[in-house]
């Protein structure tokens, strides 16, 4: 091991500190939820240590990049782990997609993320194209809206995936010409998916989807209330906010009162009376 990055840094140790991070040391107490806020807490120290040794530790990370606290650990190191990541996404496909994923967090403005992960939203499985759009949406890597637009069009052909994780990816990349595509969604069956649109159009902040927000809002509060209709309220009410348009007032203070002034969609009508 090179001698000058972090001096006395040994094997050792950094499995220590990994072990940490796993929680392997941790004794359960019975409760899933506290044993993993414990964990998290306990590890939180040899976190940053594991950090603080950036590259000599990436090594002995990569077998363990399945768990998310070690995944943290690499987000943060950060330029060390690119090349290391491309390296053992190429060799093993048991642990791509969690690369995958983690490659749309990491600390890295490095062109080399989104280089490899740009040919990933056109070939392959549905499920990791679905996980490289999340991660360059992330990155807000422009060259990826066209192939988002066509994952969307095979993904409608697939009654086995849902649109939603690209809607969101189309909504973090900011590119308004999605606006006209992702309408379509607001009039589809799931409400779900509706849902997704309708989160997505919001992070857009473009005022086109105004109109169409509005008429599937007053419709949502027509359906009456159900557990899939609250959350689709909301989500509506929070995307009319942020759209800042006033024409929106008179329906999100429909579903204010229809809610119980619940306080996502509050928040919403603020925004709304504060809009120019």
């Amino acid at each position: 091991m090179k001698v000058g990055v972090i001096d006395m840094v040994n094997e050792r140790q950094i499995l220590d500190l990994i072990d940490a991070v796993l929680g392997k040391h941790h004794v359960s107490c019975g409760d899933w939820r506290d044993d993993r806020a414990a964990i998290e807490m306990g590890g939180e120290a040899a976190r940053r240590e594991l950090v603080a040794i950036g590259a000599p530790a990436v090594p002995y990370l990569l077998p363990h990049v399945d768990d998310i606290y070690i995944s943290w650990v690499l987000r943060d190191i950060g330029d060390a782990a690119v090349d290391p990541l491309i390296e053992a996404m190429e060799k093993s496909p048991q642990a791509k997609k969690h690369i995958i994923r983690l490659m749309g967090d990491l600390k890295t403005c490095s062109p080399a993320v989104n280089d490899t992960l740009l040919p990933l939203l056109s070939e392959g499985e549905l499920d990791l194209r679905i996980l490289a759009a999340q991660s360059l949406g992330n990155r807000r890597e422009h060259r990826a809206f066209e192939p988002m637009i066509t994952l969307l069009g095979d993904i409608d052909r697939d009654e086995k995936q849902h649109p939603n994780l690209v809607l969101f990816a189309l909504g973090d990349l900011g590119d308004r010409r999605a606006v006209p595509r992702i309408l379509i969604y607001l009039e589809d069956v799931d409400p779900m998916v509706r849902l997704g649109a309708a989160k997505a159009l919001g992070q857009l902040g473009d005022r086109r989807a105004v109109e169409p927000l509005i008429r599937l809002l007053e419709a949502e509060i027509g359906r009456g209330s159900n557990p899939e209709t609250h959350s689709l309220i909301c989500e509506l009410a929070d995307a009319l906010g942020m759209l800042a348009d006033r024409r929106a007032i008179h329906v999100v203070e429909a579903a204010a009162a229809h809610m119980g002034r619940a306080p996502i969609v509050v928040e919403a009508l603020d925004k709304l009376k504060a809009a120019s």
